[in-house]
């Protein structure tokens, strides 16, 4: 009998556009934190989550705890969190999740996916270097999760 090993590994890309038309983009590997992977569980297993991952928030923090899988929350969000748009193609390994904010002034250092609008549960979370947003930017942040 084969051994089939399953994993789980995200990836995030964030794109601004820029008022005169210029863009900035990040692109780095994420985590699943702890309440992600207790989020997955427990809804093959026990059908008991009946929230579903669909909000990405950004945040001004990504100092604090950049790796730290037990973290349930962004270091400093920045609220409200856009809706995230689901995509997946059938008999494919991976899904997308994307969300734009708009009229933002901050300088924008982490992000995440929840599965609520406010408060929730973190699936995931990225750190990555300051992107200064301007109230006429447009921030796409797109989380792609491939399993294997």
């Amino acid at each position: 009998m084969e051994n089939i090993k399953v994993g789980l590994k995200g990836s995030f890309t964030l794109i601004v556009e820029r008022e005169d038309g210029s863009f900035d983009t990040v692109h780095k590997d994420n985590i699943i934190v702890d309440q992600g992977f207790d989020f997955i569980a427990d809804s093959l297993c026990l059908g008991a989550e009946t929230a579903k991952l669909a909000w990405i928030g950004i945040g001004t923090n990504g100092a604090l705890e950049p790796t730290n899988a037990a973290r349930t929350t962004l270091g400093t969000e920045n609220v409200p969190r856009a809706s995230a748009t689901y995509a997946h193609t059938a008999s494919t390994r991976q899904f997308t999740l994307e969300g734009t904010f708009t009229g933002r002034t901050a300088a924008i250092t982490e992000a995440g996916i929840f599965t609520a609008s406010t408060a929730g549960k973190m699936f995931d979370r990225v750190v990555f270097g300051a992107i200064n947003l301007q109230p006429a930017d447009t921030l796409t942040a797109k989380f792609t999760l491939t399993m294997s």
